[in-house]
């Protein structure tokens, strides 16, 4: 692979690499202590995957990483992005819940192996598989003790990892989580922004209790990984469509790293939203504001923005007010 890519157009220090997640790759979905995670559940017991494809063996990298470490030496990989299964590590999911021993000494030996082909691991902490227990509860992600039980499983992991991972994510693409569920009518208008809200809180608790006990002597970093498109005006002379642009990367990208970067909310969604949308106390937004070491983006596709479209309508999308246009070759 490494023969056939040109780096000629990347800038100096830029890194190139390849990931994965432990959901999509690991398999073994019952082996080891291990429990179910959301997608778990979805995909066994609900089966809403078109082909029926479950979790259980997927690709098998529990039991066959050593051959994908060969072949990204291979390949010439020299940076490669995982995620640690939450219900693999700590099944029962609580504060002080047992840690699992085998759970412990596979990701040591992976991380080991890993770092023993010369190759830079970054870790994912929780990779849109949340456990099951917690998501499937009466409140999911809105449960209000959500953070401390993520906060107990983030800090687990850098006492348990952190000599051997430099680059953390607290979550992988949060926007999915919050923005991208399956919710009943009457909650559109409410529960994606709570459940945003939750997912930041618990980011802000994860990165504090690393910054405070383990970066120092670990001498890493920290960040989360969102997700996000491009929007450009659909008519660049429209100062209406100029705004709808701005306006769906704000509700989008800025919804989660404008509370990272500077402790709060953009300022259109506060005004368009409303009350709808939760408040940061003073305390938490000190402890949000700058609570990333980096930037990291997941960049699939671009839009074309075009204001209006949602009529007599109380939900996230109609807050943007948007039509998106797929922006393909086509309009280029």
């Amino acid at each position: 692979l490494a023969e056939h890519i040109s780096f000629a157009k990347f800038p100096k220090g830029f890194t190139f690499g390849v990931a994965t997640s432990a959901l999509q790759t690991e398999g073994a979905w019952l082996e080891d202590d291990k429990s179910l995670s959301v997608w778990d559940n979805l995909a066994h017991i609900l089966s809403i995957v078109e082909d029926k494809t479950t979790t259980e063996t997927t690709c098998n990298s529990y039991n066959l990483y050593d051959q994908d470490i060969a072949l990204l030496k291979q390949y010439g990989i020299k940076h490669f992005r995982i995620s640690i299964q939450w219900t693999r590590l700590i099944p029962h999911a609580n504060v002080n819940s047992s840690i699992s021993k085998k759970a412990v000494a596979h990701y040591r030996k992976l991380l080991m192996a890993i770092r023993d082909a010369g190759i830079e691991p970054y870790v994912n902490l929780v990779h849109n598989d949340v456990p099951a227990a917690i998501y499937f509860g009466e409140l999911g992600l809105m449960d209000e003790n959500f953070p401390q039980r993520y906060k107990y499983y983030a800090e687990q992991c850098f006492s348990l990892f952190g000599d051997l991972v430099k680059y953390w994510f607290t979550f992988d693409e949060p926007w999915c989580d919050s923005a991208d569920g399956e919710f009943e009518p009457h909650e559109l208008n409410t529960k994606p922004y709570k459940i945003a809200h939750s997912m930041l809180l618990a980011h802000s608790e994860a990165v504090n209790i690393y910054r405070t006990k383990f970066q120092e002597s670990q001498k890493g970093k920290i960040g989360i990984n969102l997700n996000g498109a491009m929007y450009w005006p659909k008519n660049p002379k429209s100062k209406e469509d100029e705004i709808a642009a701005w306006r769906s990367l704000m509700f989008v990208v800025g919804w989660f790293w404008n509370p990272i970067m500077l402790g709060d909310y953009p300022d259109i969604m506060k005004a368009r939203v409303g009350t709808r949308l939760p408040q940061f106390t003073d305390e938490q937004k000190k402890k949000l504001k700058g609570s990333a070491d980096f930037f990291a983006l997941n960049h699939y596709y671009s839009f074309l923005a075009e204001d209006g479209g949602f009529k007599n309508q109380t939900t996230y999308s109609a807050d943007i007010n948007a039509t998106h246009t797929y922006l393909s070759l086509i309009h280029i």
